[in-house]
């Protein structure tokens, strides 16, 4: 059972706009991954909110630190110590070991991340993204 909340913003994703949007390259990533991407490869800032949303998902997918590190290389406050040590503890393997995880739908539309197109269905997820496209 839904709580009231959880229900409205259900809603609110369901019925935002959607964007025509030009893919990056891959397909099998979901908008707002698509989106960041983009953002990175000119090397303009994410947000915290959304460097954690890339971060996570490229993990989830199985990309390895290295990877998800030369990622953010193009980031204008790149600091590869920093960003190692961030992206090691998202995935679990410094800290406290907990294995953090993309965040929802819902989370990104209120963070305003959410680039919702005709693909993404009634995902809640961008996870569900890439495996329903598979």
């Amino acid at each position: 059972m839904l709580t009231i909340l959880e229900k409205a913003n259900y809603l609110a994703l369901k019925f935002k706009p959607i964007y025509e949007y030009k893919h990056y390259g891959n397909t099998d990533y979901p908008p707002c991954i698509e989106h960041a991407l983009e953002l990175m490869s000119k090397g303009e800032n994410l947000p915290h909110t959304a460097r954690l949303m890339l971060a996570t998902y490229m993990l989830s997918i199985g990309n390895d630190v290295d990877y998800i590190v030369a990622l953010f290389r193009s980031a204008p406050d790149f600091n590869e110590k920093i960003t190692r040590y961030q992206i090691e503890h998202l995935a679990g393997l410094t800290g406290g070991q907990t294995r953090y995880k993309v965040p929802s739908c819902s989370k990104l539309n209120s963070e305003d991340l959410c680039f919702r197109t005709l693909d993404c269905g009634e995902i809640l997820n961008p996870l569900k993204f890439r495996r329903r496209k598979t």
